[in-house]
């Protein structure tokens, strides 16, 4: 309900899956996602980079350091994760995953896509794919951080800290915690644009 596809999106995210015989799934492109102008943008993205936050780099479209979009995309380029504005999966992944509802806040789910599409990734490397081409507008959220959303996402990494039993799993998803606070922290000093946390 947020999103615009524009002209050819379908057939740009066709030509991906008959030029990879192993895809599994394929996405387009944000374009109106992150673009690193002003050193306030850059500094955050940086941030978030440092405590595995969402945050964005030039064809990475990765999950090892928090989920990473990329920016400026030159060309098709592989995946560890999609974004679900406006992902596809061939119809065979549903005979053995679902999306994952248990962790859902007043109708708000939070990172459903990454869970499964990284369990994609996991079972079939090299299987997902973006394709700049496929270009699409996703219509930014509200100026104004709702309490809803930081509490949903407080509760989010919580979970997180807590969901990997080792005691690596517990320190990185405590350091994500503190990132949340101090990235929330800038935007509610600078009361600027909201977009460049998301």
């Amino acid at each position: 309900d947020d999103i615009i596809l524009k002209k050819n999106y379908i057939e740009e995210i066709l030509k991906v899956y008959n030029m990879k015989p192993t895809a599994k799934g394929v996405q387009g492109f944000i374009i109106n996602s992150f673009r690193p102008f002003g050193l306030r943008h850059i500094l955050i993205n940086s941030l978030r980079k440092v405590f595995f936050l969402n945050h964005f780099e030039k064809n990475k479209c990765t999950l090892r350091h928090g989920q990473c979009y990329p920016y400026a995309p030159e060309g098709i380029i592989e995946c560890e994760w999609l974004h679900s504005s406006n992902m596809s999966l061939k119809k065979e992944i549903f005979t053995y995953l679902k999306f994952d509802n248990n962790f859902t806040f007043k109708g708000r789910s939070v990172a459903e896509d990454a869970r499964l599409t990284s369990k994609v990734y996991k079972l079939y490397p090299h299987s997902l794919f973006m394709n700049p081409n496929a270009k699409v507008y996703h219509s930014p959220p509200v100026k104004k951080i709702s309490k809803r959303h930081i509490l949903t996402s407080v509760l989010f990494l919580i979970h997180t800290a807590f969901c990997n039993p080792s005691f690596k799993g517990i320190i990185r998803g405590f350091w994500t915690f503190l990132g949340h606070f101090l990235t929330y922290g800038a935007y509610l000093l600078s009361l600027r644009d909201p977009n460049i946390f998301f």
